[in-house]
């Protein structure tokens, strides 16, 4: 069976990550009231204040706006540093050019800008700058967590648990996972569910895993949601059965989760909780095969061997 734990990511899928982050977070509302409470003092750019230049930013108005922000991040001001960085590394209103954008994000981030800590982070992890700095993306996620940004507590966590620009270590990682889980990362929640389930830090706890599990799955996350799935088949935390395990796995297929294809494929092949159906079950590892899935391509090969002996000794 496949189990939900976030796999290792490729360079791709943490640009994917940063891209989904920069985009999500230089629009929050709540980002634009601070802004605007801590340049009250500052000289704005004919006398517009950064508020409007963010403003202006967000609806596309990138001429006007990047005049004003450059004038607050020429100023010092770490927010506007922070916006400057996003519109060089978008190329929004300016050239994109990776060595300004660099240069205003490590201004932001020297000047304790958590989210520029953050992102300065996924840079050095995905090899932005040349090569991949495990370690450097260590450091700046470690100081964007001290600073309490949830999305760097998470990265913070899977250093530690995976060893990754760090020494292994399960406790620290569960600590850091711990409070972006309660800020709400999905998963985060799940591999504190896994942790539980494993024993990995903590004390091995069914019950407390599937706890964890549930608040992933209530927010989409198909590794909970296929974790889920697992727990049921194999009773662990919850009693035993089939066709909820099934009906889990079916919610993680919806979302095209390899490791769920597998997992369902078995349960059409053996008929445990669903009417035994082989067609399905080719169809199901055909699909998780095509992901890439080691597990499914070997299941695949098995049991379309097992069909072909089958249809010979009919014969």
């Amino acid at each position: 069976m496949e189990r939900g734990l976030l796999p290792r990511p490729t360079a791709r899928q943490r640009a994917q990550i940063l891209d989904t982050f920069l985009t999500k977070n230089h629009m929050n509302k709540l980002y634009i009231l601070t802004l605007a409470l801590t340049l009250l003092s500052c000289q704005a750019h004919k006398n517009a204040t950064l508020d409007e230049g963010k403003q202006l930013m967000d609806s596309a108005h990138y001429d006007e706006a990047i005049p004003i922000i450059k004038q607050y991040a020429e100023s010092g001001n770490a927010n506007a540093q922070f916006l400057l960085s996003f519109a060089y590394g978008k190329g929004y209103g300016v050239n994109k050019d990776i060595e300004q954008m660099k240069k205003w994000l490590v201004a932001a981030a020297s000047a304790d800008n958590a989210k520029a800590q953050y992102v300065l982070g996924n840079l050095h992890a995905i090899g932005a700058f040349g090569q991949i700095h495990k370690m450097r993306a260590f450091e700046w996620y470690q100081l964007a967590a001290r600073n309490g940004l949830a999305d760097a507590q998470s990265a913070l966590g899977y250093a530690y648990f995976n060893g990754s620009g760090v020494k292994q270590d399960y406790p620290l990682a569960i600590k850091w996972y711990t409070q972006a889980a309660e800020a709400g990362i999905s998963e985060a929640q799940n591999t504190i569910g896994w942790a539980y389930q494993n024993g990995l830090g903590v004390k091995q706890d069914f019950k407390k895993a599937i706890s964890w599990y549930q608040l992933a799955a209530q927010q989409g996350n198909v590794n909970a949601i296929n974790n889920l799935g697992l727990a049921y088949d194999e009773g662990k935390g919850v009693p035993q059965d089939y066709k909820k395990a099934v009906n889990w796995w079916k919610k993680a297929v919806a979302s095209g989760y390899a490791g769920a294809q597998n997992n369902l494929a078995i349960a059409y092949q053996n008929g445990k909780g669903v009417e035994q159906d082989l067609d399905e079950a080719i169809r199901l590892f055909q699909l998780s095969a095509d992901q890439g899935n080691p597990s499914a391509m070997q299941n695949l090969k098995h049991l379309k061997a097992f069909i072909s002996r089958s249809n010979s000794s009919d014969r």
